[in-house]
């Protein structure tokens, strides 16, 4: 597209797992749609595209519909963002949530930049306490960090951790599992 984003796209302000990669993608809107109900939806293309197609190919253009009643994700303003639903245009059903801004900076962090942030925090205290036995209401940097090494070890036991993340939490010195 040779014309500005008309917003973006990014993670979940849930806090949760993200749906997609969470990264930002800008997004330009093709075509403002209704459905028979009155509901509004959005057909957008968006940079880079998504990686949730059924076939595991990226998907550039999908439509978007505003999560809750009332939300005009095209009146946002430089600081404020919105959930969305988002749905494959050749197939019924969402396929994941995000939110939308008119700014990226006006996203949620996205679930690696979370992580980077806790990660730094459970590093401080490592460094000045020297172990990684963090009782679960400690608190670093406005961090639970107690409660983030305990997720840490949960999502590690249960063969979920990305294996970047977990060479990162084992060189904390007296990192255990």
């Amino acid at each position: 597209m040779n014309r500005e984003p008309d917003f973006y796209l990014g993670d979940r302000s849930e806090g949760v797992v993200t749906d997609f990669d969470g990264r930002v993608r800008r997004v330009w809107i093709l075509e403002r749609l209704h459905d028979e109900r009155g509901a509004r939806y959005l057909r957008v293309r968006v940079e880079p595209p998504l990686p949730v197609g059924d076939d595991g190919e990226p998907v550039a253009e999908l439509c978007l519909q505003e999560r809750h009643v009332g939300v005009d994700v095209e009146a946002l303003d430089d600081g404020s963002h919105a959930s969305v639903r988002l749905a494959l245009t050749d197939r019924a059903g969402s396929v994941a949530w995000a939110d939308v801004a008119a700014k990226p900076d006006a996203l949620p962090p996205s679930a690696e930049q979370r992580f980077n942030r806790a990660y730094s925090a459970l590093a401080c205290f490592v460094e000045r306490e020297g172990h990684s036995d963090v009782p679960m209401d400690q608190r670093e940097q406005g961090w639970l960090i107690g409660v983030f090494a305990h997720n840490m070890r949960h999502v590690h036991a249960a063969g979920h951790l990305e294996p970047d993340r977990r060479a990162a939490l084992e060189a904390l010195p007296g990192w255990h599992w």
